[in-house]
């Protein structure tokens, strides 16, 4: 019988927002017989409440300080530097956390590097973390074809998957208006003007749309 592969998951934030959500709910449907995950985060949040509560073993630098919170992401590395030989890959989400990429591959660390995000600039520090990284990973073909320019060591792309329910959780009835629902932050790259403009297309008018998500 093999040893699980022992990985540790770096992410920037605990807050309700899309990597995050993405990353702990592939964390969350890991096979524990193939890896065992721990996750550290910059900052106290609801996913850390989420991910202990599901057994995870979850490591933070504490609450998330006003003013100190994006200092918090650059002093992860702290904790690379003392516990990073202790696990076979660190996997690294978000290029928020590039400089972790950097600062792990100095070390000697095997490292996997998550983007979930289209930059409207590459940075230099960023194209140095994809050019380090043992692997880089793209959550999308578009997010592939975006950073198609920029050298790495491997590329490989793993769409976001979802888990759907059994039943689904809202049934449309003769009568009813069609409801078609949007959940995503309210900004350009996630492209509710597209939607608008399809949804004043539909044929059938007996429908309603519905965006949620935050604007900060």
């Amino acid at each position: 019988m093999h040893k699980p592969l022992n990985v540790l998951y770096l992410l920037h934030d605990s807050r309700r927002s899309g990597v995050p959500a993405v990353a702990c709910h592939l964390v969350k449907a890991l096979n524990r017989h193939e890896v065992t995950p721990t996750v550290l985060f910059a900052y106290d949040g609801v996913y850390v409440q989420e991910l202990r509560s599901v057994g995870i073993t979850v490591l933070t630098l504490g609450e998330r300080t006003p003013f100190l919170w994006r200092t918090k992401r650059f002093l992860m590395n702290g904790l690379l530097l003392v516990m990073g030989r202790q696990f076979d890959v660190i996997h690294i989400h978000s290029l928020e956390l590039s400089w972790s990429v950097f600062f792990a591959k100095m070390l000697g660390l095997k490292v996997v590097f998550h983007l979930h995000e289209l930059p409207r600039r590459i940075s230099w520090l960023l194209r140095i973390a994809m050019s380090k990284a043992d692997a880089t990973v793209f959550c999308s073909e578009t997010c592939a074809a975006h950073f198609a320019g920029v050298p790495a060591r491997v590329k490989r792309t793993i769409v976001n998957s979802m888990e759907f329910p059994d039943r689904l959780a809202v049934s449309h009835r003769n009568g009813e208006k069609l409801r078609i629902v949007m959940a995503a932050s309210l900004n350009k790259n996630k492209g509710q003007d597209l939607l608008l403009q399809a949804f004043t297309r539909l044929r059938d008018r007996d429908a309603e749309l519905w965006l949620y998500g935050t604007t900060g």
